[in-house]
């Protein structure tokens, strides 16, 4: 505990000694946000819940058709879409702290944390030409794979550039920054498919369009996503400039270094256990007689064992050590269950307005992407407003008080949507009243999400690979919030173990006390971070 908090000590005076940056140096640090936000909105919340729908059409079992496919779709497509992000997500936990501790020990003129922005974003640009050209699930879920492996190698370096060259006094600002970049990227990424593209999953449902055709809309939009995240990166490599190496006075001494034959032996056994584990419940699953693509309950238990390898795995390999650093555990444990709570609505929200709100309309696919990025647009709109003075606020009156906040929001929202969903369930205008209250409570974390990690770093010398590790607080919630997420939908809808009798969607329902349960827990970990006193 001791050397633990020398190095924070160490790592304050440093933060308290760097230059004061101008507004424009605090914005250029926030450019690559836009990218990684914009590319993680328009992914998860708008292309995937459909392109899922369309490859469970296109490789449906033979001899269904009519309202039996169309029944097949429905019932699948939870499962689906949890089984295609999974895999994903797991090389997310491995990637991030990996890429984190490799730019950690970068020497380059050029920088320590560019080069990675630049290369990752190569790779990403790989998987997602894989993932637009998808012919079926399987080979989705690898495009997949490969675009978490090259956005996360840029993005937790990326992420080390805040606590690299903002001083101490102005990290409340920055991490406001952060949001309002994380803001426009939010709602960039949910208006872009409606607004300049034409991807509409509900005319090949209906057979009004060819998978063919479909997949050159998908082609398009994909496209759109490269360029768009390519140019922001380049944007970032252009203006910031790191510290020349010889004026790094926080590189990783040999003293502080893991030996690295250590970490590849840790990561390559976390690798290992991976795949080991996850063939062994594709053998068990298999021995049951449950298809993890098709059956609810497979889907939910398929990447489960492999992420609790992988976690246990990934705190070991980057010397993640609860006792020795307990604040940066509470702000990961913080940020995890906040995530948790965020995911879950975010993750099915096209699936809860097609099923529920839209239920009965001519055509509630189409109508579900379109609302959901009104949705998510209001969601931004007020969390805007929140975020542009909440970061500030965090430095005059703590960190601690806006998460107070923003989990009593995020909690009134659960509350209203479970009273109002019941109630009024095809009121659209009920569900923008939600979101916008929604976003005063998103808007009110994410300003000092940041913050509060930065604030918190055990060790100068090892701040991407901790911010790497931090981001699995992203990661893991992720896939925790889709498998919970899914198995609620199915279990508590209609004809499931917890069915409730006169409420076909009430496992939508449960999606919002999940969120209250969440918002109630994130909020009470906070006040365990004891090196923030408010």
């Amino acid at each position: 505990m001791a050397t633990a908090n020398v190095g924070a000590q160490a790592t304050a005076t440093r933060a308290d000694a760097l230059p004061a940056r101008s507004t424009w140096g605090l914005i250029q640090l926030a450019l690559f946000w836009i990218a990684v936000n914009f590319h993680w909105t328009i992914l998860p919340a708008i292309i995937l819940p459909q392109q899922v729908q369309a490859l469970l059409l296109a490789n449906h079992p033979v001899g269904l058709t009519g309202a039996a496919l169309a029944q097949y779709v429905a019932n699948a497509k939870p499962g689906a879409l949890a089984f295609v992000e999974g895999p994903g997500l797991l090389v997310a936990l491995l990637a991030n702290p990996l890429f984190g501790w490799l730019s950690d020990r970068t020497r380059l003129r050029w920088g320590r944390r560019k080069p990675y922005i630049i290369g990752g974003t190569l790779v990403n640009i790989v998987g997602l030409g894989m993932m637009a050209l998808a012919p079926n699930l399987y080979v989705l879920v690898g495009g997949l794979m490969v675009t978490q492996l090259g956005n996360n190698a840029a993005a937790a370096p990326f992420h080390a550039l805040l606590p690299d060259l903002v001083p101490a006094q102005q990290r409340g600002k920055a991490s406001g920054y952060m949001g309002v970049g994380q803001m426009v990227g939010t709602i960039v990424g949910a208006e872009a498919a409606a607004l300049f593209f034409h991807i509409d999953v509900s005319a090949l449902l209906n057979g009004t369009q060819s998978f063919a055709t479909y997949q050159q809309d998908l082609v398009a939009i994909y496209g759109f996503i490269a360029v768009f995240v390519t140019l922001f990166a380049v944007l970032t490599v252009l203006l910031v400039r790191e510290a020349p190496p010889a004026a790094r006075l926080d590189m990783p001494t040999a003293g502080g270094m893991r030996s690295r034959r250590a970490l590849l032996r840790d990561v390559l056994a976390t690798v290992g256990g991976i795949i080991i584990t996850t063939a062994l419940t594709i053998g068990v699953l298999t021995l049951l007689g449950l298809n993890y693509q098709t059956d609810q309950n497979a889907a939910n238990i398929f990447v489960l064992p492999a992420l609790l390898i992988g976690s246990l795995g990934v705190a070991r390999a980057f010397d993640f050590r609860p006792r020795q650093s307990p604040d940066f555990a509470w702000v990961l444990a913080t940020r995890g269950i906040m995530m948790m709570g965020i995911y879950t609505v975010f993750g099915f929200l096209q699936y809860y307005l097609q099923d529920v709100t839209l239920h009965g309309t001519s055509d509630p696919a189409k109508g579900a992407v379109a609302a959901s990025g009104n949705f998510l647009a209001v969601v931004i709109g007020t969390a805007a407003l929140s975020t542009g003075f909440a970061g500030y606020l965090s430095d005059r009156f703590g960190r601690k008080r806006m998460v107070y906040i923003a989990g009593g929001f995020m909690a009134l929202v659960g509350a209203l949507f479970i009273t109002l969903s019941l109630l009024f369930p095809s009121v659209i205008s009920i569900l923008y009243i939600c979101a916008a209250i929604f976003g005063l409570g998103y808007g009110s974390y994410i300003s000092v999400d940041w913050a509060l990690v930065t604030d918190v770093l055990p060790n100068e010398e090892n701040f991407a690979r901790d911010m790497g590790v931090w981001n699995i607080a992203l990661t893991a919630p992720q896939v925790i919030a889709y498998i919970v997420g899914a198995y609620a939908i199915v279990a508590f809808n209609q004809g499931g173990v917890f069915a409730v009798g006169g409420q076909p969607h009430f496992g939508y329902t449960m999606l919002f006390v999940l969120l209250v349960l969440y918002a109630v827990i994130g909020t009470l970990t906070v006040r365990y971070i004891k090196g923030i006193k408010r």
